[in-house]
């Protein structure tokens, strides 16, 4: 491929730079380390291709450089290099000044400074930033290994070498790096943004290994499936796991159980969870004594009437002071979500009883109501998905029929209506 006399670039001058030292030989050319001689100083890398004579049958080293220039002159981004110049040499050799990144591939910067598995994954975030933004302008690195991907001395990386790279959809090249080339490269077929996700893949495998868990087997996997379907739609859904798993979320591909999520909520959310956990307990608490009570006879119907009322009280709360409290909580959403939920479920539980009377019936209907109106407000009003609109419906359904359950000739029958009356309206005009 080379030509013996590349060697006697050392010292040459190229444009306004003067060579230093080679840096490597590649696929498509030698990359040299040169410094700018006059106006600023700058070091940059500059890579010449083989002479044109010495090219491939497939022609990659000759169409490599004006290739790789068109790719690098369509991205701009901070973790990807830069182009600074381009020309061409006596004897025809063309060439691409790029921005010099004084750097180490990623696995040794890695080991050498023994970064933590979080520092690891930052540094692969960094990264997918980069391809995303490649990929968003259609273009395929196809050559994703440790070595294209370096860490400079400031702790940045830099994603470079796109001399092989592909336009979407594209053949996949002939110098590629089989330990990370996926099999529709390997096979030669058409290329998506899923080549790359594979190969960033095995190297976000080798860089966590030491840190391999349930959830992180399960992103790698999906980043390295063997057909291209079945892994991640994009990098930004690679990247959503990746920093799911970091913050200790679930993921994507391998949800918990929701008693697993429960639990690593509460992990992540110990003063929300205490806050919560202990209205669901004075809920059940009272509840409880609200359905005994209820059950009883008429002599302790005042008993009945001061349970219930802590009912409607606790309840309440979801309005007041507490609702507010938790609304100040990091990941509040999540909180509040929680004590509607617990709040829904106490209510059910009350409203399935056959013991209830209708002063009951009728308490239950209007905290139904209630939970209703939160539950839509919470989920974005008149803009709320389907499924939140569809449970605030159910709610209010509920109340409507513990309603309609009073019989004419109970003494709270008119109350009853004109609470009915209310509910329907409302729902009426909130789901229409």
């Amino acid at each position: 491929m080379m030509t013996g006399d590349m060697d006697d670039l050392t010292d040459r001058i190229i444009g306004p730079f003067r060579v230093v030292r080679s840096l490597g030989v590649g696929s498509t050319g030698e990359v040299l380390l040169a410094e700018r001689m006059a106006s600023f100083p700058q070091r940059v890398a500059i890579k010449v291709l083989a002479a044109s004579e010495d090219v491939t049958s497939d022609g990659v080293a000759a169409a490599g450089n004006a290739h790789e220039a068109s790719v690098l002159v369509a991205l701009d981004h901070p973790h990807i290099v830069k182009l600074v110049d381009r020309g061409t040499l006596p004897r025809g050799r063309r060439y691409l000044v790029m921005e010099y990144v004084d750097g180490e591939p990623i696995d040794v910067y890695c080991a050498r400074h023994q970064c933590t598995s979080q520092e690891r994954a930052r540094l692969l975030v960094k990264v997918m930033d980069a391809l995303a933004h490649a990929h968003a302008h259609l273009v395929i690195h196809t050559d994703l290994k440790p070595p294209n991907i370096l860490v400079a001395a400031d702790g940045e990386p830099k994603l470079l070498d796109f001399g092989v790279a592909q336009w979407q959809g594209r053949r996949g090249p002939a110098g590629l790096t089989p330990a990370f080339a996926s099999p529709e490269q390997r096979a030669g077929e058409p290329l998506t943004a899923a080549s790359d996700i594979y190969s960033l893949g095995l190297i976000a495998g080798g860089l966590l290994s030491g840190d391999r868990g349930r959830d992180l087997d399960s992103i790698v996997a999906t980043a390295t499936a063997p057909v291209a379907d079945d892994r991640y739609a994009s990098i930004d859904a690679f990247k959503a796991d990746l920093l799911r798993y970091l913050d200790g979320r679930d993921v994507s591909v391998r949800p918990l159980s929701p008693m697993g999520s429960a639990l690593r909520w509460v992990q992540r959310h110990r003063l929300a969870a205490a806050t919560v956990f202990s209205v669901l307990l004075m809920l059940a608490v009272a509840a409880g004594g609200v359905i005994r009570n209820a059950a009883q006879a008429a002599r302790q119907r005042a008993l009945a009437e001061s349970q219930l009322h802590e009912l409607v009280s606790l309840t309440g709360t979801l309005e007041g002071d507490l609702y507010e409290s938790v609304r100040r909580l990091p990941q509040s959403q999540e909180a509040k979500r929680i004590l509607l939920q617990g709040a829904g479920a106490t209510l059910a539980v009350l409203a399935t009883r056959d013991d209830k009377d209708s002063i009951l019936a009728l308490e239950l209907a209007r905290q139904y109501s209630t939970l209703a109106r939160l539950e839509l407000a919470e989920a974005g009003g008149a803009d709320a998905p389907v499924a939140a609109r569809q449970t605030a419906l159910g709610a209010v359904d509920s109340g409507i029929r513990l309603l309609l359950a009073v019989d004419r000739g109970d003494p709270q029958y008119a109350e009853a209506q004109r609470e009915l009356d209310v509910m329907r309206r409302w729902r009426a005009a909130a789901f229409r």
